[in-house]
């Protein structure tokens, strides 16, 4: 075997020990194309505040001032472009474009300095609100699910509870399959009672008579029962 034959065949087993290290390993998902102009300015609201002061990032790279400019900027634009059956002018559809390529440009970067700083490292991604690619399996309860809140509207009746939260934030114990619903009529999830399981991260309750209510959400995985929420003190809506 020649020298040249030699060093192709090492170099095709470098990739090849390389590629086995690199299975499954958690890394950053990047699908900010997908995301809305409205979803593209909360996720980088979020991620900036989750960032700020994060032990794991202690030097981002562009900085986080530079991912705000970004964000001003393009929330300006969005602003400027209006909204439907009022729209603004096709110039500034274009500086609008090219003001959501800079913000996405940018916080690809960010993630590649994270991917850099922390590698393979999801608890370090998670904290900032990246998505995983290939998490890893872990065992166990899901997290407690975020922001249990009472959501009030015109549209709720009475007598009627609407309650939403957010998704457990590390996904990666595995998929929530379901969401248990408790209420109690005192701030006692010991002898709170099962009202409902959901899908969704939102919920409607009906007939109830008392002034308010107590409430905790379970997420439910392939382990069984996660972490309990905290409570949610609800009012009932009344008659005008």
């Amino acid at each position: 075997m020649g020298i040249k034959n030699l060093m192709k065949y090492i170099l095709k087993l470098i990739r090849f020990v390389v590629s086995l290290f690199m299975q499954n390993k958690p890394t950053i998902k990047i699908r900010l194309a997908r995301l809305s102009n409205t979803a593209l300015i909360s996720f980088t609201n979020s991620l900036i505040t989750n960032m700020t002061g994060l032990i794991f990032y202690p030097t981002p790279n562009p900085t986080l001032l530079v991912i705000q400019n970004d964000l001003t900027a393009f929330s300006n634009k969005v602003t400027a472009w209006g909204t439907v059956g009022n729209r603004g002018s096709h110039q500034i559809h274009v500086e609008l474009l090219a003001a959501r390529a800079t913000l996405m440009v940018d916080l690809t970067a960010l993630a590649n300095y994270c991917e850099t700083t922390t590698p393979y490292n999801e608890t370090a991604f998670t904290s900032c609100g990246w998505e995983i690619k290939n998490p890893k399996s872990l065992t166990g309860p899901l997290p407690a699910v975020q922001n249990l809140r009472q959501f009030l509207s015109r549209t709720i009746s009475y007598g009627q509870v609407k309650l939403r939260w957010k998704r457990p934030l590390n996904t990666a114990f595995g998929v929530v399959n379901a969401y248990n619903v408790y209420r109690n009529t005192v701030s006692n999830f010991s002898t709170a009672t099962l009202v409902a399981t959901v899908t969704k991260t939102s919920i409607i309750q009906s007939g109830l008579t008392l002034n308010t209510y107590y409430y905790w959400v379970v997420p439910v995985g392939a382990s069984g029962a996660g972490v309990t929420s905290d409570v949610c003190l609800a009012s009932v809506a009344i008659l005008p």
